[in-house]
């Protein structure tokens, strides 16, 4: 072989080594040695929402090829300053462009609220028809995946009896230990059912229901065992007083001359008035009706 053919057969390994070795692009190019797919585009699949107290956790399937993503969400709630959307989600913010797990958690939300989220690979617009997650979070949210709920309660010397927080020491639906309730006539003392008769009380209080009371100034036993005072008056000598000014009618204190349904007199309510127009007497209905001096008017 004479080195003009030695040369020739030198290029075409050559030609030969570009067109089929890894530095070989396609038209759309990518390497036609790399079989990896271009990094996919729009909503990311299996996309749920865990609510928490005043958060939500976003999750879903990680997309091959991304390194970040974008979240839009949006709130309704029926509060009067916000607006409640129905109908196609309208997106109202694009909240963060830079998450690169899969996974999120949006903090210092309203518990209550609704709040809708679509999630896309970063760079997507979204798309009118995102699939899109909704939830709402609480103050009470759910257990780990084989843990079960028990309520806590904060409070030293409490205890769960029935979801409500008590004491055992001294309640009657819950003595000594949860559901075991006293009978009537007994109270919970110190944890064990106790007749109620039997309590000593000291002066100068008196023994009623299993309570020791001063009947001079307990509002709850005024002057007597069971004689409540009316709601805002006070226990005075054994007598119940209302403030200076004020009046009871219903069994509560209220001021006659600004009451507006004690106007001027006990049962007398401004939100049917009467008013004279032109000679005559019409009944309607004050859409801010107020009492002044003892008498109705409108705002």
């Amino acid at each position: 072989m004479n080195e003009k053919h030695l040369k020739r057969l030198l290029v075409a390994v050559a030609v030969a080594a570009l067109l089929t070795g890894p530095a070989a692009f396609n038209a759309c190019g990518y390497s036609n040695a790399d079989s990896t797919d271009p990094p996919a585009t729009g909503p990311v699949p299996g996309l749920t929402v865990t609510p928490g107290n005043t958060q939500i956790t976003l999750s879903w399937d990680p997309v091959p090829g991304t390194t970040s993503y974008d979240i839009y969400w949006k709130v309704s709630s029926t509060s009067s300053n916000r607006l409640s959307r129905t109908g196609k989600v309208q997106f109202q913010a694009k909240f963060d462009a830079t998450v690169t797990q899969a996974f999120w958690i949006h903090n210092g939300l309203h518990n209550g609220w609704t709040y809708t989220y679509c999630v896309v690979t970063a760079g997507s617009a979204a798309p009118p028809d995102c699939s899109t997650v909704s939830g709402s979070p609480s103050s009470g949210f759910p257990c780990l995946a084989g843990a079960a709920c028990q309520q806590v309660c904060r409070t030293a010397g409490l205890v769960s009896c029935d979801g409500g927080c008590v004491n055992l020491a001294n309640n009657a639906t819950n003595c000594g230990a949860c559901g075991n309730g006293c009978e009537a006539g007994e109270i919970c003392s110190s944890a064990a059912c106790i007749a109620a008769s039997s309590v000593a009380c000291t002066a100068p209080t008196t023994n009623c229901g299993g309570g020791c009371f001063d009947l001079k100034t307990s509002v709850s036993n005024c002057g007597a065992c069971g004689n409540p005072c009316p709601v805002g008056a006070s226990c005075q000598f054994a007598q119940c007083a209302c403030p200076v000014g004020q009046t009871v009618c219903g069994g509560v204190c209220v001021d006659l001359m600004t009451d507006i349904n004690n106007c001027g007199a006990c049962g007398n309510s401004c939100a049917n008035i009467v008013i004279f127009r032109s000679g005559i007497y019409d009944r309607v209905v004050a859409p801010q009706p107020a009492c002044s001096a003892g008498r109705c008017n409108v705002r």
